[in-house]
């Protein structure tokens, strides 16, 4: 029995029949769950998890070589954009955490990844890049990059934001195309974390003026 007044900040409660292929299935249904504004995934299958990412600039393994067939496609997928500037998120449980942003151009600019993966942290993030932008949340880590070879993995502590052990160690980039791709260890943040908040921010290499944000 719960009070009129109580809010429920979780439910886990579905029923699913699925009978659009006129008979029941014979193999696992994968289910997504996404808010309508694609800001948040509350829950992917792991059927929907991708048997291998390559970090090579090519969406094939995205979207499972047939971008028709949405029940291919590596979920939770595009988290925010407008068909042009787009931002994409996956990941293999007890692996990596994979983005992908579409119409990348670093020449002239700068990505950073922000993520929150448990307490602590910082709402203020890294200002050395030009400045330091004030964040929706408390920061754990930051995945930074200027080029295929000018990248790194930094995290906050008691002396502020600094490069973590092994900053580039098995953290892998491509800018190869105009879709830019990182594969990020979850070794390096601490394990699989039972929830991660997300940033992404493209800024100019200078001024740290914000150039595409996700989500917006």
């Amino acid at each position: 029995m719960l009070d009129s007044s109580a809010v429920i900040d979780e439910a886990n409660l579905l029923s699913l029949e699925t009978t659009h292929l006129g008979s029941a299935p014979t193999n696992e249904v994968a289910l997504l769950l996404k808010s309508t504004d694609s800001a948040r995934a509350s829950y992917v299958s792991p059927a929907f998890q991708p048997e291998v990412m390559q970090i090579d600039g090519d969406t094939t393994d995205w979207y499972g070589g047939n971008e028709l067939n949405p029940s291919g496609y590596a979920m939770p997928g595009m988290m925010s954009g407008d068909g042009t500037d787009d931002f994409l998120v996956t990941y293999i449980e007890g692996d990596a955490i994979y983005f992908g942003f579409s119409n990348a151009d670093l020449t002239n600019s700068d990505v950073l990844i922000y993520l929150s993966v448990g307490s602590g942290g910082s709402s203020t993030g890294y200002g050395g890049l030009g400045g330091a932008h004030e964040l929706p949340f408390s920061a754990n880590y930051v995945l930074w990059a200027d080029s295929a070879s000018s990248y790194g993995l930094y995290s906050y502590g008691f002396l502020g934001w600094g490069p973590s052990s092994l900053s580039t160690a098995n953290v892998d980039v491509d800018f190869s195309t105009d879709f830019a791709e990182f594969a990020l260890p979850f070794s390096r943040i601490g394990g699989t974390p039972d929830q991660i908040d997300i940033i992404a921010i493209v800024q100019s290499e200078s001024s740290a003026d914000v150039e595409v944000i996700h989500p917006d």
